[in-house]
């Protein structure tokens, strides 16, 4: 197994990287607010909803009495994703999971299907036998209209073409039958997306008490009208408590993730939501209709169950409702999550510790084999294809070739530099005629190179093929695993139950690395105890 410090994975944000790296600062923005608290009723029947349509286990029964008697929770969040979503969405609910166990608390994973962002919830990726990395869009049982929330999609008939294909994609492995079994009974024709992805994650995180619930619900259940309203009756106090907790976050070299708005809500119609814009003091503006602010105070309390907040708004909703311990984040959350620090204060909330989830590349021996030859030069695999395979063909240039035509270069940019020096002294109008040569000559030699790449992907084809195999793997998309593909390949060599194995083990490592490992690595580790940052350990 490979450890990566976040520090080291291209593109992320030097927030994730100081904390990660155990900033006193930082770490002490992100702890929360330790007094006792127990989760709002009114949040139980949503749970129970949720869960009603699949035969719940033991475990996850003990924990629903235990959120009614007061007991600790430990949640994180994610929109609906097809066949079960990336593999980050696994990630987060096996830290909840880990952490949950940890401090003998009730594990709950938030299903965020109030979205509208259909693209984004329907595209999912799978890796093939023959390491292909083949795309999926969610089939609609009919054509949405813009704005349409999640929760009101359902599975088209061209989802069991899908599984066909899956079938084919991943013939002989192991578990590809258990696999695609509970595919096929998660995702029927006429099902709806979430309960579809529910479905799948409450199959294989049951045995653990992982508990379920869909933002739609507590939408229609109004269960989110407490917070909600306070956003109505104050209109941009929430704007102005993320603006000064943002400041602070700028001075310390932080980039701002999210923009709150003076208003930070959504109104439901039919199936469809529509964002809320304020105009003045007293206007609001949803979609072509203008609306009074004394109005729209009372169709807030009239009918709670129209309104839902946006994604600055919604983290102070999830946490009013579950009061968590711990709330588990992916980087990009845990850099909005810490802009809304001022607003917990501001509208008393207890705010949760924010700690961030685990995060793994799943790799076949030959391919961890491969990076470990380049254990120095590791970021070059999560470059994207194009500049990942010009540093590939350097690596297999046996002749020299690129680092004479390097010299080459080198010496041409010398040469034509001091020769315009001079030409400039001798003659102004020269130098442009001599720049426009050395930029002629620097475009000759970028064609030389791409034709020197070409010869050398011919002389070297077979360990191309284990290059591309690695890429494939490690950035797919152009983006890490995690964020892209769903691991239906790996549910499909291991099944379900050493599934659980291997994220138990993983999340006995630091949450403040990105690990590259086989499965079997994963498997044969001995778990201990949950190590995550200083925060919580």
């Amino acid at each position: 197994m490979i450890e990566i410090p976040w520090c080291r994975v291209p593109g992320v944000s030097s927030l994730v990287c100081d904390y990660t790296r155990g900033d006193d600062w930082l770490l002490a923005q992100c702890s929360g607010d330790s007094s006792p608290r127990a989760v709002q009723a009114a949040a139980i029947p949503a749970i129970e909803q949720t869960m009603h349509p699949f035969v719940t286990s033991q475990q996850q029964r003990t924990n629903l009495e235990r959120l009614r008697q007061g007991a600790p929770v430990i949640i994180g969040g994610q929109q609906v994703g097809y066949l079960g979503g990336p593999l980050y969405t696994w990630l987060k609910i096996a830290t909840i999971v880990a952490v949950a166990r940890q401090q003998n608390a009730v594990p709950l994973f938030w299903v965020e299907d109030n979205d509208h962002d259909l693209a984004e919830a329907s595209q999912v990726s799978v890796v093939s036998n023959d390491d292909r990395v083949v795309r999926y869009v969610c089939p609609s049982a009919e054509v949405y209209p813009p704005q349409t929330t999640v929760s009101s999609c359902r599975l088209g008939p061209a989802v069991e073409e899908h599984l066909g294909q899956l079938a084919d994609l991943l013939a002989g492995l192991p578990f590809v039958e258990e696999t695609l079994s509970l595919l096929r009974t998660c995702y029927a024709v006429g099902r709806s997306w979430s309960d579809a992805f529910i479905g799948v994650h409450h199959h294989v995180w049951k045995e653990e008490g992982v508990l379920f619930v869909r933002s739609s619900i507590l939408r229609t259940h109004g269960a989110m009208q407490t917070v909600l309203e306070r956003e109505i009756a104050e209109p941009g106090q929430l704007q102005q408590a993320v603006a000064q907790q943002t400041r602070l976050l700028v001075e310390r070299g932080y980039m701002p993730q999210v923009d709150a708005a003076r208003i930070n809500l959504f109104l439901h119609h039919g199936n469809r939501r529509f964002r809320i814009y304020q105009e003045d003091e007293w206007h609001y503006r949803i979609a072509q209709q203008r609306i009074k602010a004394e109005e729209l105070a009372a169709r807030m309390r009239r009918e709670p169950h129209h309104f839902s907040p946006t994604a600055v708004l919604r983290p102070l909703v999830q946490d009013w409702l579950f009061a968590p311990m711990v709330t588990i984040v992916g980087p990009a959350e845990l850099q909005y999550h810490l802009q809304l620090r001022g607003v917990y204060r501001l509208w008393q909330i207890p705010m949760p510790t924010l700690a961030l989830r685990h995060s793994v590349t799943l790799v076949p021996a030959a391919v961890l084999r491969l990076i470990e030859q380049h254990g120095n030069d590791i970021e070059h695999f999560f470059q994207p294809q194009s500049a990942f395979f010009a540093w590939v063909a350097r690596q297999l240039d046996s002749s020299g070739l690129f680092s004479q035509l390097d010299v080459i270069r080198r010496s041409q940019f010398e040469y034509m530099t001091e020769l315009e020096r001079r030409a400039a002294e001798y003659d102004p109008s020269l130098k442009k005629a001599v720049g426009a040569v050395a930029h002629n000559i620097g475009e000759q030699l970028a064609k030389l190179e791409q034709k020197i790449r070409r010869a050398v992907r011919l002389r070297q084809q077979q360990a191309m093929m284990r290059y591309q195999r690695a890429h494939t793997h490690l950035f797919p998309n152009n983006r890490l695993q995690e964020r892209t593909i769903a691991p239906i390949h790996i549910l499909s060599k291991i099944g379900v139950e050493q599934w659980r194995t291997v994220f138990g083990n993983l999340t006995t490592q630091s949450n403040c690395a990105h690990y590259i490992a086989t499965p079997d690595e994963l498997l044969q580790m001995a778990g201990t105890q949950v190590v995550l940052s200083k925060l919580i350990a």
